[in-house]
């Protein structure tokens, strides 16, 4: 897969820079090096007979990429301003979605906005304080929908259906019910770059999960994930969104379980180890997003150890009560809307503090 995303990716990007050339000329720029490319690859193609291991191989899906790119640049994306049932259907359920959370009783209205915005992405009455104070305090990545928010909703919903059973039958039964469920939920908030990276990574996962012989290799899923998203749609390349998500998933796929490593354990519940891997993990982010994030803002977020050992926790217990509270509806219990109300409220009151330091 490596042979195959690397060198298509390559070629996406060169065309994303050829494309952002001053002058009319950028594309014939494009199209006479793809031209070159393609000269330089059909000798090499043939000359072996195990193409995949040679030059011709990688230099194909270069030019793949160099080609979907500026197709899509020249044609306009084919999702733009269309409607469909689907997408009807999911927008009339995200503003369901959000008169239900501006319907909780959480005690602040300042609360309801961000629940509003952790699980639609909607920031529009979310006052500009709060977002300084998630922005200065480094925690910009909670506020942007993700894998983080979806990954949330995935568990509590795999949680639900545990009900089922573990045979063949349901496993497959309860994996279709989580795609679409995912899907739905993807389409519904805006399909952003990261939700729909995270899409794809839940995807994969119950497929691998269903087909026998295969492995769970979270490589493969990165891999295989990046090149089905730049392939429908190449110049989502060129979004910060897209860039940062990939780059913090590439980190803990990299990093991550070296940094785990570090901490010995034998298996058994220990908070010690779990609050290490919550470490490993913010590291190995950073470690691949710092420098786009020093190279578009000039900035480094300098406590983003202590904002993820205690924001991210907190984010987590939010979205997950606040579900609770939108799908027990009328019947929800006092309590839990004031445990929900809260945990947002010492959310916003640690990124607070964190932010004036």
């Amino acid at each position: 897969m490596e042979r195959i995303s690397v060198p298509f990716v390559a070629g996406i990007a060169a065309s994303a820079l050829l494309s952002g050339i001053d002058g009319s000329h950028s594309y014939s720029i494009g199209i006479a090096i793809s031209a070159f490319m393609l000269a330089l690859t059909c000798p090499a193609f043939f000359a072996r007979k195990g193409p995949q291991h040679s030059i011709g191989y990688s230099l194909t899906f270069f030019i793949a990429g160099l080609f979907c790119h500026m197709t899509a640049i020249l044609t306009g994306s084919l999702a733009d301003g269309t409607h469909s049932f689907i997408t009807d259907l999911a927008g009339s359920a995200c503003d369901r979605l959000k008169s239900s959370i501006d319907r909780l009783d959480l005690g602040d209205s300042v609360r309801n906005s961000l629940i509003k915005a952790l699980l639609t992405g909607d920031r529009s009455d979310l006052p500009g304080t709060v977002s300084a104070s998630f922005r200065n305090a480094g925690a910009s990545h909670i506020l942007a929908l993700s894998g983080l928010h979806i990954g949330i909703i995935y568990a509590i919903l795999a949680r639900i259906l545990v009900f089922m059973g573990n045979s063949a039958r349901a496993v497959r039964m309860r994996s279709v019910i989580l795609v679409l469920a995912a899907a739905f939920y993807t389409v519904m908030t805006g399909a952003g770059p990261s939700i729909v990276r995270a899409f794809l990574f839940i995807f994969l996962s119950e497929v691998c999960r269903n087909l026998p012989g295969r492995v769970h290799d979270p490589s493969r899923i990165f891999q295989t994930a990046l090149i089905i998203q730049l392939a429908f749609n190449p110049t989502v390349i060129s979004s910060l969104g897209f860039q940062l998500s990939y780059l913090a998933v590439f980190g803990i796929v990299l990093i991550m379980p070296a940094l785990s490593g570090w901490f010995p354990g034998d298996g058994t519940f220990d908070p010690m180890k779990k609050i290490w891997d919550l470490c490993a993990l913010s590291i190995s982010c950073q470690c691949m997003t710092a420098p786009l994030i020093w190279v578009r803002f000039r900035t480094f977020p300098r406590f983003f150890l202590l904002t993820n050992l205690v924001a991210m926790p907190l984010t987590t217990i939010s979205i997950a009560s606040a579900v609770f509270c939108l799908a027990t509806g009328n019947h929800c219990p006092e309590i839990a809307m004031k445990f929900c109300g809260q945990c947002v409220s010492v959310l916003i009151s640690f990124l607070e503090i964190l932010a004036s330091l």
